[in-house]
């Protein structure tokens, strides 16, 4: 899916939520949060954070586009992992979705990826997952192609 980034809606943090980036300090809670997030999944790795960590940081990952929320009292929420001119994931916790937290995720994302000079952004979702789908059309994201495989 794409998305031009010239006009995205506004968000804001609600209150009781901080957003962090990734920082050496904080990707412990990327990692616990993407482990939360996705570990119902079908066909998750299973990875240690290290294994994780070497899959998602690479030459165009944005460490200050990359977020992680919690409520003040510091239970997770969600994740968003970037890179450049690409969303690599997101990840809400089973308990908070629906809640809009994978939207304020995305669009903050978004809001820093614009502002690091990118115009648009790609990103993938596997086609078991409507809901994820879902969250990205209703933010203007439009299917560009389809992938025989996608791991």
């Amino acid at each position: 899916m794409r998305l031009d980034l010239h006009a995205l809606p506004p968000t804001a943090i609600p209150a009781g939520i901080t957003v962090q980036p990734w920082e050496e300090d904080t990707r412990h809670l990327f990692f616990q949060a993407y482990q939360r997030s996705f570990a119902d999944r079908p066909g998750f790795p299973g990875w240690s954070q290290q294994q994780w960590i070497d899959w998602t940081v690479d030459d165009a990952f944005r460490p200050h586009c990359s977020l992680v929320a919690r409520r003040h009292d510091g239970d997770l929420l969600g994740f968003v992992t970037c890179a450049q001119g690409f969303l690599i994931q997101i990840g809400t916790l089973p308990a908070r979705r629906g809640q809009g937290i994978g939207r304020m995720l995305a669009l903050a994302a978004l809001e820093r990826l614009r502002a690091a000079g990118d115009t648009h952004v790609l990103l993938d979702i596997n086609v078991n997952n409507p809901a994820s789908a879902a969250l990205f059309s209703g933010l203007g994201f439009t299917p560009i192609a389809r992938r025989a495989r996608y791991e």
